[in-house]
């Protein structure tokens, strides 16, 4: 089985444009992790897209097919044109202005497995408010969400702007007081594309998780290392499953948010706040996240593997270790 391998950042979704520092650490993290654990398979070749600024930062094996790309490339004229000798398709894409869903419904309608949520799941996961909709009207604990457009801009309290789409921490600011959030308000041309949150005080967490059919997998708990400069998040590194946790209520948790949204399917996270009052769900990322490149460490459990039996048969979870690991962005960049 050949399958292509396309993570957007480093596999020249941004040939002509500057590499961000931070994304561009993050999505090197994942495709190395997915590379490793494909590697581990037999009879799976794999062919990767990569910008050709990060060929130093990257070394492959012998089942790996290097795809170089450069700002004189139109990267879906060589994504269509490596579909053609590939059996599946792997996207790893932000969601901000529709890229994955875009990439999602280009592989679906040249018919080949995605090995990865839906285009529906995508849609309706990529709009945060949206999302908080779907899980509040399901009783699921989410973080109050409205779009900007609407937002009460003299209610004087902290509060996080972010696009309705980000990815991660980029574009997203820390709005102290309503004097702040109206002098923010005439510099975003299109607010209605951005939404507001309070600023919940808590610790920052994620599961990484499997779906199928309207059914989830809890894979590991992890903590975010998160710091806050000049009024904007920052992500530093993810502690994959995180020691000292009771997993059942998140195993609950995944279970009824693979309920709400049946269309997701294979690797996904969930970007969570947990409070002294409880769980609290922030945004559902429909993708590989930059904590699966600690899982196989952390469980010995071969993620990529488990998607790929997902095709025919429901995944089977055996963790073979228990520890916690540590990955760095910062130290990637």
């Amino acid at each position: 089985m050949k399958i292509l391998i396309f993570e957007y950042i480093t596999g020249g979704g941004l040939c002509r444009e500057d590499l961000p520092a931070s994304l561009a650490a993050e999505g090197l993290l994942m495709v190395k992790a997915l590379l490793r654990d494909l590697s581990e398979l037999d009879g799976i070749e794999t062919v990767l897209l990569l910008d050709n600024r990060l060929m130093e930062r990257l070394t492959v094996g012998d089942n790996v097919t290097i795809v170089d790309i450069d700002r004189s490339d139109d990267i879906q004229t060589v994504l269509e044109r490596q579909l053609d000798y590939c059996d599946a398709v792997w996207p790893v894409a932000p969601e901000m202005d529709n890229i994955l869903l875009d990439l999602t419904q280009m592989f679906e309608k040249h018919q080949k497995p995605v090995l990865s949520s839906s285009s529906e799941a995508v849609a309706l996961t990529t709009d945060k408010l949206t999302t908080f909709q779907q899980l509040t009207s399901h009783r699921i604990d989410a973080v109050a969400t409205e779009s900007l457009q609407s937002a009460d801009i003299f209610q004087n309290c902290k509060r996080v702007v972010k696009p309705i789409d980000g990815v991660g921490c980029e574009q997203t600011r820390i709005i102290d007081g309503a004097g702040a959030l109206a002098r923010l308000l005439p510099q975003m041309a299109v607010p209605e594309r951005y939404i507001v949150q309070p600023f919940i005080e808590g610790q920052p967490k994620s599961l990484s998780c499997l779906f199928k059919s309207g059914r989830g997998w809890l894979l590991s708990v992890n903590a975010q290392v998160i710091q806050i400069v000049d009024h904007r998040f920052k992500l530093l590194a993810c502690k994959v499953n995180e020691q000292n946790v009771t997993t059942d209520s998140y195993r609950h948790l995944v279970d009824r948010i693979a309920c709400v949204f049946p269309e997701l399917w294979g690797y996904a996270g969930i970007d969570f706040i947990e409070t002294p009052k409880g769980t609290v769900v922030l945004e559902i990322n429909p993708r590989l996240t930059t904590s699966y490149a600690g899982i196989h460490q952390a469980l010995g459990i071969n993620v990529a593997k488990q998607v790929l039996s997902m095709l025919k048969h429901d995944p089977v979870i055996k963790p073979t270790g228990n520890q916690t690991i540590t990955v760095s962005i910062e130290a990637c960049n």
